[in-house]
């Protein structure tokens, strides 16, 4: 039992190993920080192309109340609907091609705007945007104007 006691007396504590460094990292972290960067940088880039493509929708819908507003002060229905009609081109020409939307005008422009926003149809008001401009008296619902052309804005 001697010999047993006195083995067990030569006998040391476990003797831990020290703590690993944590710099320099291993190689693949450098992968993972990498990658995680990378897909920062789209992410990012997404959300900066979202915001500024709904800011041209933005500003349109701002100036679509600033021309209501204007023609509930001045009741002139005519310059109002020669603004909505400029603005929807100003915002056609932000959404599609230059070439599809800037030689349209007429019954061409009508069309255009009801196939590109499949729910709306600007038939409807089809008078007011072909001729409404080029008139003293404009007759027709400027009320529906303005809903459905806010609703393509938002839409577009």
């Amino acid at each position: 039992m001697d010999s047993i006691n006195n083995l067990l007396s030569k006998l040391r504590d476990i003797h831990l190993p020290n703590d690993l460094p944590w710099w320099p990292l291993a190689p693949g972290w450098y992968v993972v920080i990498a990658a995680a960067f990378i897909l920062g940088l789209i992410i990012t880039t997404l959300i900066i192309k979202r915001w500024l493509r709904k800011r041209a929708k933005r500003q349109a819908l701002s100036e679509l109340d600033f021309i209501l507003s204007d023609y509930r002060v001045s009741r002139d229905a005519t310059q109002l609907v020669s603004q909505v009609g400029i603005l929807l081109k100003r915002v056609a020409l932000v959404y599609f091609p230059r070439y599809e939307v800037a030689m349209l005008h007429g019954d061409e422009w009508v069309n255009f705007l009801s196939e590109h926003v499949k729910e709306l149809d600007f038939k409807e008001v089809r008078t007011l945007l072909v001729s409404g401009p080029y008139q003293k008296h404009t007759d027709g619902d400027v009320e529906q104007l303005i809903t459905i052309t806010k609703k393509w804005i938002k839409r577009c």
